[in-house]
């Protein structure tokens, strides 16, 4: 099955390779080890686990997240990009006061079209307290943040609604309008959002993602 899925994304043009796929299925065989000694789930319960992760759609999900988180430095704060064909990130941000300037580099590592310098990010409408919203979808807010950055030389800022240390994926909608302006041809698009709180994006056409999306087995609607 996992050579099937490495053939299925190669066919799509996404440059996995069997090592990146060892590293996955190492990571799934020592979770489920742990789980099996420590007893933590029923038998029934720990063979249903074992069924979920073994399929392909969360098999291939679950590689183009790692392949696309990059490395994060707990010690320095830097993040370093490990793929220019996928960019995946914790909604609930760890770096708070670099959320949306983390989220650049990262758009920045897949979208060769751009080239996005002098980011800065503005967190003085940010409130000690949480309001919840009128929209009981949306989540509480604690004020608003901005962040201005230069793209190919040119100056764009936005200002979005806060929400603690959860990304606000307005961020999105606002980068694709940007790229827009800057001539790119393709777009930001969701190909999995909010699993495990794992947002996974790609930068190409809508038939691309949709295909992508397929494979992941998630039939929501583009957002992008």
């Amino acid at each position: 099955m996992n050579l099937d899925a490495i053939r299925k994304l190669q066919e799509l043009g996404f440059d996995v390779n069997e090592q990146a796929v060892e590293k996955i299925q190492n990571t799934k065989n020592i979770l489920l080890d742990k789980l099996q000694e420590t007893n933590q789930l029923p038998p029934e319960m720990l063979q249903l686990y074992q069924t979920q992760q073994d399929s392909e759609e969360r098999f291939i999900t679950d590689l183009l997240i790692d392949w696309g988180s990059g490395d994060y430095n707990f010690d320095t704060g830097e993040w370093t990009a490990t793929s220019n064909q996928v960019y995946a990130f914790d909604a609930e941000i760890f770096d708070i006061e670099r959320m949306y300037t983390l989220f650049l580099q990262g758009v920045q590592a897949i979208v060769p079209d751009v080239r996005i310098t002098e980011v800065k990010e503005d967190l003085s409408g940010v409130t000690d307290d949480m309001e919840e919203a009128d929209n009981p979808y949306e989540p509480p807010s604690d004020g608003v943040r901005s962040v201005s950055f230069l793209c190919n030389g040119h100056p764009y800022d936005a200002e979005l609604k806060s929400y603690g240390d959860w990304f606000n994926m307005g961020m999105l909608e606002f980068m694709n309008q940007v790229l827009e302006k800057e001539g790119c041809e393709k777009q930001l698009h969701l190909v999995a959002g909010m699993m495990d709180q794992m947002v996974v994006l790609i930068y190409d056409t809508e038939e691309k993602a949709a295909r992508l999306r397929e494979l992941m087995g998630n039939d929501f609607p583009d957002m992008m």
